[in-house]
């Protein structure tokens, strides 16, 4: 695939694909368990937040951060081919359509900042576009054809009664040209 001139445009900061040594770890390291570090980090985050002014009025409810788990499962061939492409995270354009890929550095702390492991189990969050909406694999069944269906859902509303489909497969995915904002709000 070429993934450069499947786009209109491009946009980055610093392009490179993954080593095969990089894709290795991430391909064993983006659905590990919870680290003590990262668990910690959620906490104080958390703590952070309800002792903010603007949320003293909300009711905390602790979470289980040992309890999150990130899918089983294996990524699709054509997503790690993207990798090979570009790991470093860039905004892709093609026609109506705008998103921002994480990094592979970034996914995983994006999925756990955004509480995905809770709020869609079974979801691993890849970009998002310039509305705030999440962009995310529904890895919840084993794969058909080594791909999972894209899914997108606001940010503020993350359930799996809010997704919406966006596309069959990964390829699809980066061929459509509607924004995502028109399968949210149709």
């Amino acid at each position: 695939m070429n993934w450069e001139q499947l786009f209109d445009s491009i946009h980055y900061d610093a392009l490179a694909g993954a080593t095969e040594g990089q894709l290795k770890l991430f391909k064993t390291t983006w659905n590990a368990d919870l680290t003590k570090s990262e668990i910690d980090e959620l906490i104080i985050s958390e703590k952070k937040l309800f002792t903010s002014e603007e949320h003293k009025n909300f009711t905390q409810h602790p979470k289980s951060y040992d309890q999150w788990k990130f899918p089983d499962r294996e990524l699709p061939k054509s997503y790690l081919s993207f990798l090979q492409f570009c790991h470093t995270g860039i905004t892709t354009v093609k026609g109506d359509r705008e998103i921002q890929f994480f990094s592979t550095k970034e996914i995983r702390p994006y999925n756990l900042i955004y509480g995905l492991p809770e709020e869609l189990p079974g979801a691993l969050s890849i970009a998002m576009d310039g509305y705030g909406n999440q962009l995310f694999f529904d890895m919840r069944e084993k794969t058909i054809d080594d791909e999972y269906k894209i899914y997108a859902c606001s940010s503020s509303d993350l359930d799996w009664d809010e997704a919406k489909i966006i596309a069959d497969s990964f390829v699809d995915f980066c061929l459509g040209e509607t924004a995502i904002d028109q399968f949210m709000y149709a």
